[in-house]
This record gives structure tokens, sequence and C-alpha cells, in this order.
């Protein structure tokens, strides 16, 4: 056999015999979808593929087939369940009518924390997942513990971002903050000066919030790995073989990106499918509609006030409103328009999709605005936390939406600018332009997660990938040892000047004549 046959033969061999791949979602919501949709890519791949799922928080009208896997479900109770239910929608619901505190996501942190210590405490789960003898991993980030347990299982892994640049600093990603907004700083790529000083501000300031972060997880790491194993995040977020980021640049801004990172796009924007023939009918009309959604974690709004305005505003307006809402959490004391429709759950993606669609009221998550951008449809944004705002202002700055703040949200307000995104052209011209230019990267997210952890698996790791600074001790990754070195030798530099110039001037003063004191005074007469 030629070697060039033999190549062909050794790259061939994943897809015939199939890697044994364990995915991995601790989190529901968007974050479920995303893993569940990289799970069924790998599987439809030739692997042999097992999902594990933490079963915390079940989603209301979603029908979910775990088709073409094996499903390794796990929870800590039904009683944490809804304990935990409770504590995320009080998050949101806050978040309607005060601002984000980031000590308000620490406690969403403490819960993961909690969860994590349930996790590697039930050495059943644990012993199951290790009999397995899984070649790789496929974790969803976001959640700390999945790092956790990947080295607990002691197993390589891949790891899978589906939100914005949180965690730049940790893997080394360059971001220059003269052009690259910080994480939460709700600014473009274009900025001013007094934009970039924010920029640096709110860059300092996320180093210690990330370091609060990591905290909250010392106690398990301290209970559940001797101190011999030296654990920590920061230290397992670089042995990740490889970085995929559920993202692009329609969304996102250029930036340099590391040889270990790869954006992928969008999992979950495709071409839409029929709609169900109840929606369809209700949603005809030359007028064409609009789809409202604000997230997995919002079932509904509790605030009459603000539920209020908004439904005041979409009865002013002659499309259609198609609104993700709990039906029966409802409000009585408020009358449903007629050109309102609310449903507990909604296929999105064909919403979006459909040729009568003239805009999305978004949260702003990044799965739904990857939709949005997909199917060429201008948002507006009503942010409320987390990577929100951060999304939405690289919308507005590309010129595909318009937001509104939910602590400004009022009635005028809503119907001027919907009415702006509806009428004015450049808005739906920006949308379609963001939309080929997610249509038509060479690959899709689909063919690019399937190469890239095909060549994981085939070479082995992906150490190759990986950057020095990684291996760098901080002092040498930030040049603090030069920067001491050319203080002290400027430092010294200006002392010696000091001592010659002055050693210079004693001489030049000694060198001078000395006047007597009777020659001087007779000269002043």
């Amino acid at each position: 056999m030629d070697q060039r046959a033999g190549l062909v033969l050794l790259l061939c061999l994943p897809a015939a015999h199939g890697a044994k791949l364990l995915t991995v979602a601790l989190m529901g919501g968007s974050h479920y979808f995303m893993m569940d949709e990289i799970t069924k890519i790998l599987a439809s791949g030739g692997h042999n593929v097992s999902k594990f799922h933490q079963q915390v928080r079940s989603l209301i009208g979603v029908n979910i087939s775990h088709n073409g896997y094996t499903y390794i479900p796990w929870t800590i109770g039904e009683n944490y369940a809804r304990e935990y239910g409770k504590v995320m929608q009080k998050f949101v619901q806050e978040r309607f009518y005060k601002k984000y505190y980031f000590s308000s996501f620490l406690t969403i942190l403490d819960a993961h924390a909690y969860e994590c210590d349930k996790l590697l405490s039930d050495s059943e789960i644990l012993a199951k997942l290790r009999n397995e003898n899984y070649d790789l991993m496929v974790i969803d980030a976001f959640h700390f513990c999945t790092l956790l347990l990947a080295e607990k299982l002691k197993l390589p892994f891949v790891a899978v971002y589906g939100t914005s640049f949180y965690n730049a600093r940790y893997v080394h990603l360059p971001s220059n903050p003269s052009y690259v907004p910080a994480f939460m700083s709700h600014l473009s790529d274009s900025m001013t000066f007094f934009e970039r000083l924010q920029n640096v501000r709110v860059l300092l300031r996320g180093y210690f919030e990330g370091r609060a972060c990591f905290d909250r997880f010392s106690h398990v790491i301290e209970k559940h790995f001797s101190a011999e194993e030296n654990v920590n995040l920061e230290d397992l977020l670089h042995k990740a073989e490889l970085w995929i980021y559920n993202t692009g640049f329609s969304l996102e801004y250029p930036r340099p990106l590391l040889p270990n990172m790869v954006y992928v796009g969008s999992f979950l924007s495709k071409p839409a499918e029929p709609l169900p023939q109840e929606m369809e009918e209700f949603l005809s009309g030359d007028q064409g509609f609009i789809v409202i959604a604000l997230g997995t974690m919002v079932e509904s709004i509790s605030d009459l006030h603000l539920i209020g305005k908004m439904t005041k505003a979409f009865a002013r307006l002659p499309q259609k409103f198609i609104w993700r809402y709990n039906n029966n959490s409802w409000p009585p004391s408020i009358p449903l328009p007629a050109n309102v429709k609310t449903d507990k759950w909604l296929p999105q993606n064909d919403l979006l999709g459909h040729p009568q669609v003239r805009a999305f009221i978004s949260h702003g998550g990044i799965n739904s605005l990857h939709q949005a951008v997909y199917h060429g449809v201008p948002v507006l944004g009503l942010p409320l936390f987390y990577d929100q705002m951060d999304n939405i202002v690289r919308l507005e700055s590309k010129g595909i939406a318009l937001s509104i703040s939910v602590s400004e949200l009022e009635e005028e307000t809503l119907v001027r600018k919907l009415t702006q995104l509806m009428t004015i052209p450049s808005f739906k011209q920006s949308a379609r332009r963001a939309s080929k230019q997610l249509r038509f990267q060479p690959f899709t997210a689909a063919e690019l997660t399937s190469r890239w952890i095909d060549s994981i698996l085939n070479i082995g790791s992906g150490d190759h990938l990986k950057p020095r600074s990684y291996r760098m001790p901080t002092y040498q990754l930030y040049l603090l040892d030069v920067w001491v070195f050319a203080l002290t030798v400027t430092t010294l530099a200006i002392f010696c000047a000091h001592k010659i110039l002055r050693s210079l001037s004693v001489r030049a003063m000694a060198g001078l004549p000395q006047v007597k004191t009777g020659e001087k005074k007779r000269k002043t007469m």
C-alpha cells in the first residue's frame, strides 16, 4: 500500500469505527439545546455518543427526543429542581425593574457549586461514566463543574462556549482594549477616548470579578481533590484540547483568535420548516407578524405595569404578534388584544424563517440573535442581564437592531421603534447582508465541529494548537520581570546621571576664582 492510500485509510478510521464520546450539559434552556445539537452532529458522524445531562429545570411545552445517542440523565432531586427554578425566576424577574448586579450572578454560581458538590459526591454515576472508557468529552464550559468532572474522570475534553467572551482573559485570547470591547462593557469596536477609558476600567474590573467566580468553587475543589493534585479552574481551562465558540463574525466584531479557538457560526440556526396549521392561520395577513421571545429563562412576566404597556403598544400596530408566554400565568386583569397570541412554547427558528415575519422582539440571547441574523430579521432588543446587552450593542452597531431598556420601556417608545424597524429600509438591508455572512461561510457549524473533533481524535490531542502562554508563570506572561528590569535600569541610570552632574557641578564651582571680601567692597563703592 502506498503512503497516500495509507493516509486516506487513516483519516477514514474515525468515521468507520467511531470514537466513544461523552457530551456534558449541566444547564438547561439554550445551553441544553446547543449541546443536544452537538451530540446529534457527532452521532451522525459515526461516533458512539452518550449525553450526560443534569435535569435541573424542565422547559414548558418542549418535546425533546434523544434519538441517535445514549441519554444519561442525572438529577439532585425534584425538590432542588423546584427551588432552583424559583431562584432563577426571582433573578430574572428582579431584572425587569432593577439594575443588574454582579452579586446576583454570584448567587447563580453558588447554586452551580452546590450542584457540583452533589455530582462529584455521587460515586455511582462517576463509576458508571468511568467504566464506559470514553475517548473524549465535549463539554458546555459555561458551567465550571464540567471542567471539574473532566478532571475527576481523567478524560481529555473539547470545550464549547455558547456566549460571548467572558473567559477571554483566562484562555489568553488577545484582547486589545483599543478596539476589542471588554465583556459587559456595552461598547462597540469603534470607541471614543472616554469609551476606551471605560473599556480599560471594565477589563480590569473583570479580572477581580472572574476571581470571585472561581472562588465560588474553592470549597468543592478542596473537598473532592487532594492538595497534591493542585486543581484550579484557570489551569483546567487551559487543558481543553480545543475551544469551540457558538458564534461567528456576522455577529461578533473582527478580532484575533488563537489556533485552539474556532468560530463555528451557529448551531441552532437552520432553514425554516412549516408552522403548525393553527399558528399559520392566525399569522396570515398582508401586514405580517412580529415574534416576541425573551429567552428560555423567562416563562412569564410578573410586572403587570410592564405587560400593560406592551399589550397597549401591540394593539396600536396592524401586525399580528406571537408571544412566548406561559398561558397559565397571564394576568386575567389585562385583556389580550385580538392581534396578539401567546403560547408556552414557540418554534422560534421556523417563525423567524417565515416570509411574513417583520421583526423580532428579543432579550438578546446569542442563539436567538443568530437565528434572527440567519433569517435576516431586524431585532428590537430588550436585554435583561449578562451578555445580552453586549449582544444587542453588536447588532445595533451593524444596523440590524434597536434597543429599549426594560426600566425605560414606554408604550410610545415601543410603537415608535417597532415602526422604525419595519419602515426604514436600512434595517432590513443590513439584516440581509449579515444573513449572507452567516449562511455562506465556507463550512457549516456542523461541518466545522465534526471535522475539528475528528482532527483532535486522529492526532490524539490539541497541544500543537495551544499557545506557550498556557505554560508560563504570570510574571513572565505579563512581562513583569522585564518591566522590573527596565524600571531598575532606568532608575539606576537616572541616579548615576544625577550623581555625575552633581559632581561636575561641584568641581566647576570649585574651579572658579575666589573674590576677596575687601575687593568686593571696593567694587561696590
